[in-house]
């Protein structure tokens, strides 16, 4: 293989990579704005004082629901197992969920903006 084969090749791997974590950041995103719908919903629910809440049916189609024990939700903890916690520690959960998904956010826009750097910057020698 010659060098502009090779190069070209590197340019097509660096492409791809940009693709991909550019892929894993929009799909962490989606998981932080998840974190912040359920953050603000635990919120919500601990000063509500009616215990009315909108259950979603899907399609748009929600119910109304009248919760009877507001200070435990119940939490899937993996492999099909739930287990029953109090509000502020699913929200101290939450929270911490939401301080390391946003670093790894600011590594993976530091990796983008990296692969971004290395693609210019071969485009400039070819």
């Amino acid at each position: 293989m010659n060098t502009e084969n090779l190069t070209q090749q590197k340019l097509n791997d660096l492409k791809r990579s940009y693709q991909m974590v550019g892929q894993q950041l929009e799909d962490l995103k989606h998981q932080l704005l998840e974190l912040d719908h359920v953050k603000e919903s635990l919120n919500q629910l601990k000063i509500d004082n009616k215990g009315e809440i909108l259950v979603p049916f899907g399609g748009g189609v929600f119910v109304k629901a009248k919760v009877e024990n507001k200070s435990n939700v119940i939490l899937n903890s993996g492999s099909g197992i739930a287990v029953e916690k109090d509000v502020d520690s699913v929200l101290e959960l939450v929270e911490k969920q939401l301080t390391q998904l946003k670093e790894i956010e600011v590594q993976m826009n530091e990796e983008v903006l990296n692969i971004s750097n290395q693609i210019d910057m071969m485009g400039l020698e070819q």
